[in-house]
Parts: C-alpha cells; sequence; structure tokens
C-alpha cells in the first residue's frame, strides 16, 4: 500500500514510472482475455485497491474488479450451473472480483464504497460492445458519487468500526512495527479522511487519491504514537469506543459545510436510477438476443 516507502521522493517516482503504468494497464488487459478465454462476457475491467488511491508500490498485487453479464439462469434465478459469476478468481498477479452487471448497478445506488470508486480508476478496459452504455455510467460519476450522501458516510464509518475490529482481534498476532499493523493503521486513517473530505464537497477525485507525501507521513504519525505492541491494542480499543462520536462529528460537518449547489433534487436522483437500471437491462439484453 506504499507504506513500504521511506520517503516521499520514492513514492512519487514509482507513481510516475512507466513499469507502474504497463504494471497495471497489463494486468487490466490479461484479466480481460482470462476471462474472456473462461467463457464470460465482459463489460468492463478497473483496477481496484491501493492501485486507485495510489498506494501501490512495486510489490503489491494487481487486483482487478470485473463487471460481467451474467447467463439467463443468473439474472433470473440469481444462480448459474455454467460457472461462478459471483466471487473472486485467484491468478498469479491478484484476484478478479467478479460482479454481474445487474448486481453491480444496485450496489452503486447503494453508495457501496468500491462500486463508485472505480468508475474514478485512471485506467479501465472496456468491451467495445458495451463502451456506449458504461461511458454514460462514467460520464455521470460524480453525480452518482454524491446520489445518497447519509448512506455513503455511513457505509464509510462501518468499513472504519470493520477494520478497527479487525485489527483488534488480530493486533496480538502481528509483530510490532510490522506491514500489516501499519497497512491496517493506515486503511483506518485513509477512510476517515475520506469520510472529512466529502463532507467538505471535494471533487470525489481528490476524496478517494491521497495527497501523496503529505497524507503517507500524516498516517505514519498517526500510527507512530501507538507503535508498539502493549499499545497498539490500547489505542484500537479507544478508536472503537468512538465510533458513536464519529457519526455524530461527521452528521454535524455534512449538516455545517455542504453546498447546496451540489444537493440532488429528488427528480434528478429518480433519473439516475432509472439510467443506471436502463444501462443494466439493455447489457443484458444485448448479450440475450445474441443467443
Amino acid at each position: 500500500m506504499g507504506m513500504l516507502y521511506s520517503s516521499k521522493e520514492e513514492v512519487n517516482k514509482w507513481l510516475n514510472s512507466t513499469e507502474r503504468v504497463n504494471k497495471i494497464t497489463g494486468a487490466l488487459a490479461n484479466a480481460y482475455y482470462f476471462l474472456k478465454e473462461q467463457g464470460y462476457e465482459v463489460v468492463a475491467v478497473f483496477p481496484y485497491g491501493s492501485m486507485n488511491y495510489n498506494c501501490d508500490d512495486e510489490g503489491s498485487d494487481t487486483d482487478i474488479f470485473a463487471i460481467i453479464v451474467p447467463d439467463i439462469d443468473y439474472y433470473v434465478f440469481g444462480q448459474s450451473n455454467e460457472r461462478p459469476y459471483k466471487g473472486t478468481l485467484q491468478v498469479s498477479s491478484g484476484e478478479i472480483k467478479l460482479v454481474p452487471i445487474n448486481n453491480y448497478v444496485y450496489k452503486l445506488l447503494d453508495m457501496d464504497l468500491q462500486s463508485i470508486e472505480i468508475l474514478f480508476a485512471k485506467w479501465n478496459l472496456i468491451n467495445p460492445k458495451y463502451y456506449v452504455e458504461m461511458n454514460m455510467l462514467l460520464n455521470k460519476k460524480q453525480e452518482y458519487a454524491r446520489y445518497n450522501e447519509p448512506k455513503y458516510l455511513y457505509n464509510i464509518l462501518g468499513a472504519i468500526q470493520t477494520t478497527r475490529n479487525h485489527v483488534l482481534g488480530k493486533c496480538d498476532l502481528y509483530e510490532p512495527d510490522s506491514v500489516m499493523q501499519e497497512k491496517q493503521m493506515y486503511q483506518v486513517y485513509r477512510l476517515t479522511i475520506m469520510g472529512r473530505r466529502y463532507c467538505d464537497c471535494y471533487n470525489f477525485e481528490d476524496i478517494i487519491l491521497p495527497w501523496i507525501g503529505k497524507q503517507l507521513d500524516e498516517a505514519r504519525d498517526w500510527k507512530n504514537g501507538f507503535h508498539t505492541q502493549e499499545h497498539f491494542k490500547k489505542a484500537l480499543e479507544s478508536l472503537k469506543d468512538k465510533r458513536e462520536t464519529d457519526i455524530k462529528e461527521i452528521q454535524e460537518s455534512f449538516a455545517k459545510s455542504y453546498d447546496e449547489n451540489k444537493v440532488l433534487e429528488s427528480d434528478e436522483k429518480v433519473q439516475l436510477k432509472n439510467l443506471a437500471i436502463e444501462i443494466a437491462r439493455t447489457i443484458v439484453s444485448v448479450k440475450f438476443y445474441e443467443i
């Protein structure tokens, strides 16, 4: 996640390197053609995880988010005997997360963090057959990122709590100063900053992308105060107890600072919902008409 670098100069050198671009775009192409060879109808593939946050390094996995078209059985009944249409496939470079297009649009409208964030990925590979439909979604990405503001904030808080609980349950297994400790503490920090930026009406690219150098340094400082094993668990327990305070602070920040010009009207939300659902139906029908 980039926390292995010793300086911001090293961070920026990697993030701006041709090697990184080739690694990510190569992973997208490999995933796309691997899925097609496995018999999947691919809509689009995107990088996700540390690559979307500019927190990857040379050793990071290249995890891929794949939107696919399910077969008729999965689309109608939610299951299929032909092949798995939901879940993850392990490949040598990382994992491919499978998400059927009909499931994707509902997760997007439910303000699922990952479903929103992949629309803002710097790289993608779209099946030419579905280029028009996917670009309709991508062109509305800022609106979808503001579709249901309270829901999105509560999803961030839920992710923070999940991460805290995970580390609380596992921290005794980690060595002091371990990479795993840094990654988990950074994840809590990153999600907290996301919530604050969202409340302050940043464009979404600035919400999910760290300010490289400054934010990584702050994350290290934030974690280093609780660096030793005996203090680490105590610090995390304190964080867990602050959940209700977090909710209150974010609600107050949201109510105080949100720009009225960015609030979506009810009819706009209906239009966005109908657009997403229609896009999914169109993509599915294109495939089914060919059968």
